[in-house]
């Protein structure tokens, strides 16, 4: 369970709103493979996204009422390794995806794509996991995992795009979901310092 800390919950927070971001782009995926793109179904992830981001930005409002994280060398120093290595992993990342995007239709194996991604994404959470010290992304990063290496070897080559990009959706969003619900109910039981602004 999260502390009533300044940066742990703005960060939560902030990553959420990614996953939010994330999560809806898998889901749009497939409603495309699926052919079930429509204003209704459009509509629906658009909802889901518009709670995320509503709650998300309840809690980065309601950070403002805690106290300020205590000024000092460490804290700073702790910030920028955080800020460099959070870089390093998205360059990474999105290095081996657009490589991956360059070379798999190459290689004939397209099919491979949707798969490839969602595995990186779900390996990238390892190192994140220990960076910020949230053992939940290492839940997430494994669920995501776990769900591509199943698709691979139970479906069909067909059914991989729209079953893997199903998946990552839902584990975005309950990624999601969990971070902001627990700094809801921190801040609901933190005493406020000033009203937010």
């Amino acid at each position: 369970m999260l502390t009533a800390n300044t940066d742990q919950l703005t960060g939560r927070a902030t990553g959420a709103l990614f996953l939010a971001a994330f999560g809806s782009a898998w889901f749009a995926l497939w409603l495309v493979a699926t052919h079930r793109l429509r204003p209704a179904t459009g509509a629906l992830v658009s909802l889901g996204l518009l709670a995320l981001v509503l709650t998300g930005s309840w809690v980065l409002r309601h950070v403002k009422r805690l106290p300020p994280p205590a000024p000092g060398l460490a804290n700073d120093l702790r910030r920028r390794r955080e800020r460099r290595v959070f870089g390093v992993v998205n360059a990474v990342q999105w290095s081996a995806i657009f490589f991956a995007g360059w070379l798999l239709p190459r290689l004939g194996l397209t099919a491979y794509f949707t798969p490839f991604i969602a595995g990186i994404v779900g390996l990238h959470f390892f190192p994140l996991a220990r960076l910020f010290h949230y053992p939940a992304h290492y839940i997430t990063g494994g669920a995501l995992l776990a769900w591509t290496l199943g698709c691979l070897f139970i479906l069909s080559q067909l059914e991989w795009q729209a079953s893997v990009a199903l998946g990552a959706g839902i584990i975005l969003w309950l990624s999601a979901s969990y971070s902001l619900g627990q700094a809801v109910q921190v801040l609901r039981n933190t005493q406020p310092t000033s009203a937010p602004k």
